[in-house]
């Protein structure tokens, strides 16, 4: 029986909200506010089979592709 792997961490996200409020004079109020966020251990995803674009455009061409099939 094999053991997990314990090295493993969880990807999770840190949200931060601040605001202060104060009232300046009769009539005026003065507020101030931050918002942010962080996140951490994301998981990456890699395609199999990624696309060449490169590619793709270079058979566009006649030049490019042997004689007799289509671009």
């Amino acid at each position: 029986m094999t053991t997990p792997f314990t090295g493993n961490t969880y990807p999770y996200n840190e949200n931060y909200f601040f605001s202060i409020e104060r009232q300046i004079g009769k009539d005026s109020l003065l507020s101030l506010g931050y918002v942010g966020s962080q996140a951490h251990h994301l998981l990456l995803v890699y395609s199999a089979n990624p696309g060449n674009p490169a590619l793709c455009l270079a058979l566009s061409k006649p030049s490019a592709v042997a004689p007799g099939t289509s671009t």
